[in-house]
């Protein structure tokens, strides 16, 4: 396999991380110093204690009104204590809690403790200035500069002292080489020290572009503000440094190691500066900043970098593991533990891992090469094709990616993506072996034998003595149809290794391509009888026997082989599909146990397994094969990929969705995103969708059923909406979704004579299409012709019976006012077909008004089948509200955790707390509800009612003014009316 070193980049050269780390490599950052030179700062008060009972702010923070006289008057402030209350004081108190826990984890390195108890603030206070100044330094010390960016810029939006926040804002915009907005950072407000710690960071961004000019001004004028900064001092080393001063430099920060010993920056940058020539000597260096700040998260990351330089992989584990509990989402440590994990071979883990450092790739796009190569490893194509791409698209002169792209595209059938790729690598590296037999493979599987078989001669000339070479010879001749020449190649790679099993199962299939079935057959039973019990002898036995149409001595030599190994997969998974073949499901079943018997996690057991139990009618059966196989796999697309889709073809797109998004980090392919995006759309997430098919048109060629899907997520703006229609019927004129869409869009917006043209083309194109038919019964309904409507439904039913053609028909039933004709074919349909969900729940929502008690259970039945139905959970949860609030309770509580972002289960959950008589807990839920769907009136309506039933009648009067302004007429506008007259004044 293609390995790639774990400091190599473009050219085979080596990755001078010494040099990276002078110039102050973006990744790692640098954290603020606290040693001598900051003196000045010992003598005043702790940020971290500012606002707290009797502490006031910092004297030397300008700019704060921190007298409150000076906005209110004394009475102003009586009425805003007593309008809060007392529940205010207690809010404080939980704040102020919350906050000193947060500086204690802080303050120990526990940054994953104390960004819980920050978040816990924010849900309070989400204006919480401190909090979030608070949460950008932990984000900060743990390298997650991107959140640091966020929540310090908020810091300082909320005028939180820009002493405390500019410097380290300056630091997480260098950290991720957000130099232009390094640049614009505001210094007018800041102290003298700020403002040079700020030009610290200035100079060493300008160093990082190599602009040393600018980076040594820069840093004058930061000597000039503030003498002395410890900042500044190791500042000028690394500029010395960088201009080729390296032993002069080394001196200045080992004398400053000696001058102040306890200040982790210096031993870092020492390790910085001693990691080009003297890698002890810098892990030395690391090794003491760690020990004065465990979690000195930059010197960890840098040691377990040098580690991995040195091939000390189980050190390098252990820093990985100390990153991850400094900053589990940071992406530096996973990178560390992929890497690590990747020279183990223990390849699925490190998908799993760098998958999670994807987002670091532009620092390291070895990653990219890494995930490549361990998807290619695990069979995982398609990942391994994006992954290979982007690195490609990084690092285009890299010999190594260029292989592993060839190789993919190889692997991939995409022959003629190959040869631009290997020409230049066999021109510059004639003697590149493993070019040279990736680029003949894959001219000759794209006809070019002539020119592959050159190649080929040219491997075997280079090693003479190794028998592959010549078998990858015999197989080219072979290839080329030149049977005598693929023989004397085959008969030389056996007289170097007689013992080569692949050259005789070459021999075997050279005869199968002759068409010699007999001679195959004996070359393969005289491999079996010089080793009678060898499994792989068996396997080919059989297989030739299958190609000789002699089944059941195939299957006798896959019987003999499980004799052998009783748990061997490739013998029983054939047993399985001969098994399946004769029809005898059981005997297919009794195979792929035999296989799980071993081993619980095989994915082509488990795959099978799924398979089976969907074509024998039990779809828990195959649910649970795929979560097995998803859960031992998370990398496999494979298990995913027909989970999303059994859960999207039964009407639960939303479990289709939580698929995915329990792995957002990782970097899903073409198929998934497709997926992804599909049940996003069926689950009514317009916005996530749209992210989703933006994230698959980079991956993808444009094409028509990308635009189709992008115009469903565009049906709340019609203009858009056909727009993406018509585009992608301009890709293809041929494309029926797009045309029956734009067709029934037409009519939605009442344009006739488009709509008459596109049904009279549709009837042309498609004129038994089910959904043809039902278009023309929603126009027949629309006109208000009930009985045209129901016989051309009934039509598109008798045509091709499915669910949407029951509940189609059913709501036409309904609409026509006969609700017993739409429940009796709801339940004929079930009787054939008790596990179709989706009628099920059809025909609980008709008998939901008039037999409440019927439709629970019809829910409850639902639920038996599908315990994780969000919507059957939701909707039993609202009809037990009054019956058993306790009962409803229940099932609210756990539709909200399996949808804890949906305003309509939410909404749900709310209610029932109210009729519960639990309302603080109400008047949470409908906030976060609202917040969610801030359109929905029948959210806002139950809003009031539960602010009403709190005794907030003030906040319960202003939410339903603004509800009925202007004579707004909704579903609950008359109960709304009702309460808010309740309510007056």
């Amino acid at each position: 396999m293609i390995r790639l070193q774990v400091a190599s980049f473009s050219n085979g050269a080596a990755f001078d991380c010494s040099g990276w780390l002078l110039r102050g490599g973006t990744l790692p950052g640098l954290l603020m110093a606290r040693g001598a030179a900051g003196k000045a700062r010992r003598d005043r008060p702790n940020l971290l204690d500012w606002q707290r009972p009797g502490v006031g702010p910092p004297s030397w923070v300008g700019g704060r009104k921190a007298v409150l006289s000076r906005h209110f008057s004394r009475s102003r402030v009586l009425a805003l204590f007593l309008s809060v209350g007392l529940a205010a004081c207690a809010r404080q108190a939980d704040v102020q809690d919350y906050l000193d826990s947060a500086q204690a984890h802080w303050l120990a390195g526990n940054y994953a403790a104390a960004e819980i108890e920050l978040k816990n603030v924010l849900r309070q206070d989400i204006h919480h200035p401190r909090a979030r100044w608070m949460l950008g330094m932990v984000h900060f010390q743990a390298g997650d500069y991107a959140s640091a960016e966020k929540e310090l810029d908020r810091a300082l939006s909320l005028e939180w002292p820009a002493d405390a926040v500019v410097p380290p804002l300056a630091r997480a915009l260098f950290a991720q080489g957000k130099y232009f907005e390094l640049e614009a950072l505001p210094r007018a407000q800041l102290s003298d020290e700020a403002s040079a710690r700020v030009l610290v960071v200035r100079s060493l961004a300008a160093l990082q572009q190599e602009d040393v000019e600018r980076a040594a001004q820069l840093l004058d004028q930061a000597e000039l503000a503030w003498p002395g900064l410890l900042e500044a001092r190791l500042a000028r080393a690394r500029l010395e440094a960088a201009g080729g001063d390296r032993r002069g430099a080394l001196d200045a920060v080992e004398a400053l190691a000696r001058e102040a010993p306890d200040d982790p920056a210096v031993w870092q940058l020492l390790g910085d500066l001693r990691a080009a020539d003297d890698a002890q000597g810098a892990l030395q260096a690391y090794d003491s900043a760690i020990e004065l700040r465990d979690s000195d998260y930059a010197s960890v990351l840098k040691r377990a970098l040098l580690r991995l330089q040195a091939g000390d992989y189980p050190a390098a584990q252990a820093d990985a593991r100390r990153l991850l509990q400094l900053s589990p989402r940071g992406p530096a440590g996973h990178y560390v533990m992929g890497v690590v994990h990747y020279q183990g071979r223990r390849h699925d883990k490190a998908i799993a891992a760098l998958n999670r450092a994807v987002s670091a790739a532009d620092e390291y796009p070895q990653i990219l090469f890494l995930l490549g190569s361990a998807n290619l490893l695990e069979g995982h194509l398609e990942q391994a094709r994006t992954f290979a791409e982007r690195f490609y698209a990084t690092v285009p002169g890299n010999v190594g990616g260029r292989k592993l792209l060839a190789l993919v595209r190889a692997r991939s059938a995409d022959y003629a993506g190959v040869a631009p790729l290997l020409e230049p690598v066999v021109a510059a590296y004639p003697d590149d072996v493993e070019a040279l037999n990736i680029l003949a493979s894959a001219l000759m599987r794209s006809g070019q034998v002539s020119a592959g078989l050159a190649y080929l001669l040219r491997v075997a000339e280079l090693r003479p003595e190794a028998p592959e070479a010549q078998l990858r010879l015999g197989a080219g001749y072979l290839l080329g149809g030149r049977q005598q020449e693929a023989g004397q190649a085959i008969d030389i790679a056996l007289a170097l290794q007689p013992d080569s099993r692949q050259a005789q199962i070459l021999r075997v299939f050279g005869y199968l391509r002759q068409g010699d079935v007999e001679a195959a057959l004996a070359a393969a039973q005289d491999m079996h009888e010089q080793a009678p019990n060898s499994t792989a002898a068996l396997l080919l036995l059989g297989r030739v026997s299958q190609e000789a149409g002699r089944d059941a001595a195939a299957e006798q030599a896959y019987l003999e082989a499980v004799r052998i190994d009783p748990a061997h997969v490739g013998a029983n998974l054939n047993l399985a599909h001969i098994a399946l073949a004769r029809g005898d499901a059981e005997q297919a079943r009794a195979r792929y146990q035999a296989i799980l018997q071993a081993d619980a996690s095989q994915v082509s057991a488990l795959l099978g397994l799924a398979r089976l139990e969907q074509e024998t009618g039990h779809p828990e059966g195959m649910r649970a094969a795929l979560e097995r196989a998803l859960r031992a796999h998370p990398d496999d697309p494979r298990p995913r990929l027909l989970l999303g889709r059994h859960y999207l073809a039964s009407g639960r797109p939303e479990q289709a969705v939580a698929l995915f998004s329990a792995d957002s980090d990782l970097d899903w392919g073409p198929e998934a995103l497709l997926l992804l995006a599909q049940a996003q759309i069926a689950s009514g997430e317009a916005v996530a969708a749209r992210g989703s098919l933006e994230r698959l048109s980079r991956l993808v060629p444009d094409n028509a059923q990308l635009h189709h899907l992008r115009a469903i997520t565009q049906a709340a703006d019609a203009p858009r909406m056909r727009a993406e229609l018509e585009r992608a019927l301009s890709l293809d004129p041929q494309y029926l979704p797009s045309r029956i869409a734009l067709t029934r869009l037409a009519l939605l917006e009442g344009r006739e004579e488009d709509f008459a043209a596109g049904l009279a083309r549709l009837q042309a194109q498609a004129p038994d299409n089910t959904e043809v038919l039902l278009l023309r019964a929603a126009a027949a309904s629309r006109a208000g012709d009930l009985r045209r409507a129901l016989e051309l439904a009934a039509q598109a039913h008798a045509g091709a019976p499915a669910t949407a053609t029951v509940q189609a028909l059913g709501a036409l039933h309904t609409a026509a006012g006969d609700v017993p004709a739409a429940l009796a074919l709801y339940r004929e349909w079930l009787a054939a077909h008790p596990q179709d969900a989706g009628v099920r729940m059809a025909l609980a929502a008709a008998l939901q008004r008039a037999e409440p008690a019927a439709a629970a259970a019809e829910y409850r039945r639902v639920l038996e089948q599908d315990p994780e139905n969000v919507s059957a959970r939701n909707n039993l949860a609202w009809l037990l509200r009054e019956s058993d609030p306790a009962g409803a309770l229940r099932h609210a509580r756990q539709a909200a955790a399996q949808a804890p972002d949906s305003a309509t289960v939410l909404d749900t959950l709310a209610m029932v707390e109210y009729s519960n008589k639990q309302l603080p807990q109400a008047r949470r839920t409908i906030a976060r509800a609202v917040a969610l769907d801030p359109a929905a009136t029948a959210t806002r309506y139950h809003q009031a009612l539960i602010m009403a039933a709190r005794g907030d009648a003030r906040s319960a009067r202003a939410v339903l003014d603004k509800l009925l302004r202007g004579g707004a007429d909704f579903p609950q506008a008359e109960a709304a009316r009702a309460l808010r007259d309740s309510l007056s004044p």
